[in-house]
């Protein structure tokens, strides 16, 4: 195909896709975290490519091809922080080095190939290593994070969407593993009757993934970033340790009931040991062992808490920013004020804006998202 309308068509599907994902985030005021910036980097590498294409046609195309790669590489490391946002607490460092290695890699190589002059033989080896190095990249966030992370919530939820989002995952995946294999045949000269078609459908697989991923935003930007976690219980306590919210979860797990009374008071415990005995200079965030993790938010009149069996990221600032929308629209009442209906609803609402991939349980009753 093309290079002029396969960027036509990208530029098209990604400008489509980032405007939905903007307006749905507006509406459902969702914080999703690197993920805008992944799609905005391939749209504008995408649309520059094709402006400059048509502007100065004197540019050669490898040149355009290299500026675009450029931002698509910036894309896909936006994606891995995305992905580790959702599955943990603090991202694996040893993994981390890896990917950002590799994003640097393909930059210097494609650098040099758009602004230094160079030998067909240089320009060929620096072609390689940045194909090599991004593709490389694109497996290792797919295959290594994505699609395991998607399945997994498949699992647990069983879920036609989360299969859908692991069918999609394993296209583009396949499609950047066929890139890699395309690659390989050009360097090495072999296979020269197949790597043109090898390469045509390494390009292709990637972008009918992401045209799979639109649909999912037009159906509901909720199953994107569901996180695969069972959730135990979600508090609200005053400065004296009264539970005025308490919440459970889909999927609970129905243990250590008589403990959740308690809670509050012990993490309050806890906390001055931690601020009085060892002088730390901040409260009690994060209590973690390997099947349970406690999410903790401090504010001037309340405290919340989250516990979940996987903790991630995501969960952490959603928690710490309903604290903060929770302070700014309640300030300070006693406990009865929260025995009201009216106050229990406007708490719920609050939770389902900051918890957009949650479906509470308040007194056995379940609250559906409108």
């Amino acid at each position: 195909m093309d290079e002029i309308i396969i960027n036509i068509l990208l530029s098209f599907f990604l400008g489509v896709l980032l405007i939905l994902f903007i307006l749905k985030a507006i509406k459902t005021k969702h914080h999703v975290p690197f993920f805008p910036f992944s799609f905005a980097a391939m749209f504008i590498g995408a649309f520059i490519s094709l402006i400059l294409n048509f502007s100065f046609p004197s540019i050669p195309s490898g040149k355009l091809i290299a500026l675009e790669l450029m931002f698509f590489g910036l894309s896909l490391f936006f994606i891995y922080l995305f992905l580790e946002s959702l599955r943990t607490v603090n991202r694996n460092f040893t993994l981390f080095v890896i990917t950002f290695i590799l994003l640097i890699v393909q930059q210097v190589s494609l650098i040099f190939i758009i602004f230094l002059p160079a030998s067909e033989q240089a320009v060929h080896f620096f072609w390689f290593i940045a194909d090599f190095s991004y593709n490389i990249l694109g497996v290792i966030v797919n295959v290594g994070i994505a699609v395991p992370f998607y399945f997994k919530n498949f699992i647990r939820s069983r879920k036609k969407t989360a299969l859908y989002l692991v069918c999609t995952f394993v296209i583009i995946a396949i499609g950047y593993s066929t890139l890699l294999l395309a690659d390989i045949f050009w360097y090495y000269s072999v296979f020269s009757n197949f790597q043109d078609a090898v390469f045509e459908l390494g390009k292709a697989l990637p972008i009918v993934g992401f045209i799979m991923i639109l649909a999912v935003y037009i159906i509901d930007i909720h199953h994107f970033y569901q996180v695969p976690s069972n959730l135990f219980m979600f508090m609200i306590s005053d400065t004296n340790g009264n539970i005025i919210f308490r919440s459970k979860f889909q999927n609970i797990y129905e243990k250590n009931n008589s403990i959740d009374k308690n809670l509050p008071a012990l993490l309050n415990t806890v906390n001055q040991i931690f601020t009085s005995i060892f002088l730390a200079k901040s409260s009690i965030n994060l209590i973690m062992s390997d099947d349970v993790s406690m999410f903790r938010s401090v504010g001037k009149y309340y405290s919340a808490v989250i516990v979940t069996n996987t903790g991630s990221k995501i969960l952490q600032s959603a928690l710490s920013r309903f604290l903060v929308h929770f302070e700014l629209k309640f300030t300070s009442h006693p406990p009865e004020y929260f025995n009201n209906s009216e106050v229990v609803e406007q708490i719920v609402a609050l939770l389902l804006e900051n918890f957009p991939f949650l479906l509470p349980e308040i007194n056995g009753a379940r609250n559906s998202k409108k």
